[in-house]
């Protein structure tokens, strides 16, 4: 019975520390000039600092269309002062083929070392060029030139709250089963003496 016990505490201990850190998120908005944003993307706080975007599926569509949109970077413009942070604003900027720059403003924790812990809020920042870590588009011609910026005028940017369980975690879940089954199979011999 005590391995039994063993046994589904350390299948739950391994489980839960392989649980993934990556969190879908979709994203939505509306343009000044009534183009729309639409799409989704992932956030992984256990990646390293400035790779913790991925799976980015974005589209403008509207007066400009655009897709394709890659992950450029990350700006967290604050001084790391050695103590975490909590809701400061956090910039994503994104561009595509042509050259054409996506820029998000979001909220998020960040702990001691400037890495960001979690996306605090579920609104994208909006506003116009006087706000620090605004959303914005600005698209680029044929000859070089970058347009003005388009700010958004309101838009979110929702975790998505269905998991998909990844390969990792299956295989977790049956290596458990595993070892459950083989605890309950498993018997403990004891040797009688007798004496004539």
């Amino acid at each position: 019975m005590k391995f039994l016990a063993s046994a589904m505490v350390a299948t739950m201990a391994v489980g839960g520390a392989a649980q993934a850190a990556v969190i879908p998120y979709t994203v939505s908005g509306t343009f000044s000039d009534g183009t729309t944003l639409s799409g989704s993307l992932a956030f992984d706080s256990s990646a390293k600092s400035g790779k913790q975007i991925g799976d980015v599926q974005l589209s403008i569509a509207g007066g400009y269309t655009a897709s394709d949109w890659f992950y450029n970077n990350v700006g967290f413009h604050d001084p790391v002062s050695g103590t975490a942070l909590a809701d400061t604003p956090y910039s994503i900027s994104f561009r595509n083929a042509r050259g054409d720059w996506l820029h998000f403003g979001v909220k998020a924790d960040y702990d001691n070392n400037g890495k960001i812990s979690a996306i605090t809020s579920d609104r994208l920042i909006v506003g116009d060029i006087t706000t620090e870590y605004t959303t914005f588009y600005a698209t680029m011609d044929s000859r070089g030139n970058m347009s003005r910026p388009v700010y958004l005028t309101s838009g979110t940017i929702a975790a998505t709250t269905t998991a998909v369980p990844e390969p990792a975690s299956w295989a977790l879940l049956m290596a458990g089963f595993f070892l459950v089954g083989g605890a309950t199979r498993y018997r403990r011999r004891t040797v009688r003496l007798s004496f004539n």
